[in-house]
């Protein structure tokens, strides 16, 4: 009976505490002028950048639930600060203030909240470490849910971030990863079942063989309706979208900031571009004796750095006054775009992080979530649309390239959540790995169409991509059906993979591209583990 007692009063006591919670308002910060030993915050007697880091006590590990915006130069923040924090009765809150620095975030003060019935709509003064003042309330009802006035009538900042907010304090307070932005959604392609495969490769054909097809070759076997794509113009000279290939894609150098600018914020990042084959090739590519005969072999003289057939895709060109140089290897602009018009932007701590990035996408970046152009950046480089360069200068064709697998190697930056680099989910894997092949296919076949004739070495290599991109497509039809990938096969049946066919497979190519970037931009990667077996492992990374 005394245990029945116990217990009843023991789920009493819990319903109490479930049901009285609290919401954190925060209106009044005061900062001292000093650090504790005496020091000014920033150089030059410069004022604080104040961030406030919250966190709360969940399963014995604490967790950081609200991260501010940053309050850039100030003593006094008196800004209305809705943390939208619920807490139950005795749970207690972890209150941090920082001066967010470039180099490292100095501790202002510290101190623990408890929430008590006794607090609520109470206005609440305390001071702590350097804080002079830090004044807070907590009110049984959110106040904005009903329209009620908040303890001032000052804009309310709603900054809360939830998990997303980095573990480590040590990291650039205020960088957090953020779920990938998807483009409205289209109408889904409505296939039938494919009953027609890609071409097999003949068995009896030597691996690696390099031999031109045969005329009646087909890259499917049955020629079925085709979905209608957009006719090409009858011009000799393409319309500039179906050309072979795109330049307005590369980096204009009167954008260009340079590396130095992105380091500031992102140090770790810059610490590991310096290590890459990208931006060592600055300091090295022109000692190299294969990139020597490449020069001779095309008939150039003087630097790398200026040879136009060169610094497209191995340096950073940038503009200063109508004057172009190249300042470094391939760099962080060379894939997340030039930053002239979005660093600001970008940059803004004072305004929310996924604002800022779609802000910063809007004028031009590429942020690291976006797969799809990402992948269009390594493609245009690392599949060459140079006959002659290839032919004459005798460079490699880029045929060994797979988005996956170069992705997650030595260039792989990830410290959206801290210190550490972290690894790629699977599921984020999947992603990488599928629209990698569908851009290979693209690229494959706008580099087959540039070949003047069906001789010589740059011809081969490119018919080689693009039936090896080709067989890649096949095999992930065979692991799961993608409603994507599936309207591309339907785009691709009966088609000649021939130069005489040049206009028709550049159509094809801008609609695998299209079709690319709806699958990077609508599948999260959890429901493609079927092709988990087709992922480059771990020691082939490069």
């Amino acid at each position: 009976m005394r245990g029945y007692i116990y217990l009843f009063f023991l789920l009493w006591a819990m319903s109490c505490y479930a049901f009285e919670s609290g919401n954190l308002i925060i209106d009044r910060i005061v900062i001292e002028k000093k650090k504790s030993d005496g020091k000014s915050w920033d150089a030059f007697k410069g004022k604080p950048d104040v961030v406030i880091l919250i966190s709360m006590q969940v399963a014995q590990k604490r967790e950081n639930i609200y991260l501010s915006g940053v309050f850039k130069n100030r003593y006094r923040v008196l800004d209305v600060i809705n943390t939208k924090i619920k807490v139950a009765g005795k749970e207690k809150l972890y209150i941090q203030i920082h001066d967010r620095d470039i180099a490292k975030n100095d501790l202002i003060g510290s101190h623990t909240l408890v929430f008590d019935k006794e607090q609520a709509n109470k206005q609440i003064t305390i001071s702590f470490g350097q804080v002079k003042t830090f004044r807070y309330i907590f009110t049984w009802k959110d106040p904005s849910e009903k329209g009620e006035k908040l303890p001032k009538n000052e804009k309310t900042e709603e900054k809360t971030l939830g998990k997303e907010i980095p573990q480590n304090l040590e990291s650039k307070i205020g960088e957090k990863e953020i779920k990938e932005s998807k483009l409205p959604k289209e109408t889904e392609p409505k296939n039938s079942k494919i009953e027609t495969k890609l071409l097999e490769e003949d068995p009896n054909k030597t691996e690696g063989k390099e031999e031109g097809p045969p005329v009646d070759e087909k890259i499917f076997e049955e020629e079925p309706q085709k979905p209608k794509i957009e006719e090409l113009p009858e011009e000799e000279e393409f319309h500039p979208r179906y050309r072979a290939w795109k330049p307005e894609s590369k980096v204009v150098p009167s954008k260009v900031m340079g590396t130095l600018k992105c380091g500031m914020c992102h140090a770790l990042e810059e610490k590991i571009g310096k290590k890459t084959a990208h931006q060592k090739g600055y300091d090295s590519l022109h000692k190299k004796s294969r990139a020597k005969a490449i020069m001779k072999n095309l008939g150039l003289s003087g630097r790398i750095h200026k040879a136009e057939q060169c610094i497209s895709c191995h340096y950073t060109v940038q503009e200063t006054k109508g004057v172009q140089e190249t300042i470094e290897g391939i760099s962080c602009e060379s894939c997340h775009g030039g930053g002239k018009d979005w660093i600001i932007s970008h940059s803004d701590w004072e305004v929310p992080l996924p604002k800022r990035w779609e802000e910063a996408k809007d004028k031009g970046m590429i942020p690291s979530t976006d797969i799809y152009e990402l992948g269009r950046k390594c493609y245009q480089c690392h599949t060459i649309s140079d006959e002659k360069l290839i032919n004459q200068g005798k460079h490699t064709s880029g045929e060994f390239f797979e988005f996956a697998r170069y992705s997650q190697g030595s260039i792989g930056h990830n410290f959206m959540q801290g210190h550490v680099n972290q690894t790629t989910s699977q599921e984020k894997l999947r992603v990488i790995y599928i629209t990698g092949a569908m851009l290979n296919l693209e690229y494959s076949l706008r580099a087959y169409c540039m070949a003047k004739n069906d001789k010589g070495k740059y011809f081969k290599s490119m018919d080689k991509n693009t039936r090896k991109a080709l067989r890649n497509i096949r095999d992930i039809t065979k692991k799961v059906q993608i409603p994507e990938v599936e309207a591309l096969i339907d785009v691709l049946k009966g088609e000649k993979l021939l130069l005489e066919n040049k206009k028709a497979l550049l159509l094809l190519a801008e609609e695998a591209g299209k079709l690319a970037k709806k699958f990077a931009y609508n599948h999260s990667g959890k429901e493609l583990e079927a092709i988990d077996s087709l992922l480059p492992k771990k020691r082939e990374y490069k």
